[in-house]
C-alpha cells in the first residue's frame, strides 16, 4: 500500500498556497517530491538549472504573488492539466 501526505510547500505568496506530496508518513526527515525536483535540477552547474529556476520563479512570483492559480497557466489535455509553455518563458 502506498502512503503519502500532502503538506504546504510554499505559503509565502499573497495570491495562493502551494502543496506538495511526501511519501511515507510525512515526517520531517522525508523529502517532498517538489524539493526532490529542485534539489536535483536547480543546482549550480546542472544543465537544467536555469529552466528549473524559471519554473521556481513562475511558481513563487507569477502564480504565488501576482496572479494566483488561474486557468491561463494550465491547459487541459487528455484529462490532465499541464503547465502552459508560454508561462515558463515570460517569467
Amino acid at each position: 500500500m502506498n502512503n503519502f501526505v500532502l503538506e504546504i510547500w510554499y505559503d509565502e505568496g499573497s495570491a495562493c498556497t502551494f502543496y506538495t506530496v511526501k511519501w511515507g508518513d510525512g515526517t520531517d526527515e522525508t523529502v517532498s517530491e517538489t524539493d526532490k525536483f529542485f534539489d536535483t535540477y536547480a543546482v549550480p552547474g546542472h544543465e537544467l538549472e536555469e529552466k528549473a529556476m524559471q519554473l521556481f520563479r513562475l511558481i513563487t512570483e507569477s502564480i504565488g504573488n501576482r496572479y494566483g492559480a488561474i486557468d491561463d497557466f494550465l491547459i487541459a489535455k487528455s484529462g490532465r492539466l499541464r503547465l502552459y509553455r508560454q508561462g515558463l518563458s515570460g517569467v
